[in-house]
């Protein structure tokens, strides 16, 4: 699912804004207070998770695969629009419909984490995104990573070889070291040879 527009209207900063988008990753940057997290509530609410502050906001996306339903009409293209008077309302292409039903019905598409939840944001998850991103895009980028993958799979398994060659090469360490205080040990008792007859 990728959302392709963004509507906002009279959001505590933002009077009024449009907001187009291409497919593929989006990133939201800015400095502390710009308005980030409002802008992200506000598309979260859309798809009944939590309120938003704008008196409209208005989503509209390709509608997902998976998504069916028997008591809504579902066109190709999706609007969500949330109005807010007294209290919240929500539509799906004109069709009046409860947060809760709105929220069942993108259960399956939508991953809600909370600003406090890092789960999922992990660097190799972050890394995988990218990779498969531009990897369905550019078939020399996934031929490249395919050999970094081979690579670096290689590099493992020499620096796995390179740590048991230090850790025996400190064991031989220790051994010619007890050697030596061994041998220092019977050099200070001063040993004699003795010939012995029968």
């Amino acid at each position: 699912m990728s959302i392709q527009r963004l509507y906002l209207k009279e959001l505590l900063t933002f009077d009024e804004s449009e907001l187009e988008f291409d497919p593929g990753l989006i990133v939201l940057t800015g400095p502390s207070g710009a308005g980030k997290s409002v802008l992200m509530q506000s598309v979260l609410s859309s798809f009944g998770y939590g309120s938003s502050e704008a008196r409209v906001c208005e989503v509209t996306l390709g509608r997902p695969k998976k998504l069916n339903s028997e008591a809504y009409d579902l066109d190709e293209e999706l609007v969500i629009r949330s109005l807010k008077r007294d209290r919240t309302r929500f539509y799906l292409n004109g069709q009046n419909i409860p947060r809760k039903a709105l929220q069942s019905l993108f259960s399956t598409t939508i991953n809600y984490l909370s600003v406090r939840d890092k789960s999922g944001f992990e660097s190799e998850t972050l890394l995988k995104l990218l990779d498969d991103s531009l990897g369905s895009r550019d078939t020399i980028y996934k031929k490249l990573l395919k050999e970094c993958r081979s690579r670096y799979r290689n590099y493992h398994i020499k620096l796995n070889e390179l740590a048991k060659i230090r850790e025996d090469e400190k064991k031989l360490s220790e051994l010619i070291e007890f050697t030596t205080y061994e041998i220092e040990k019977i050099r200070g008792i001063d040993p004699k040879k003795v010939k012995i007859r029968n």
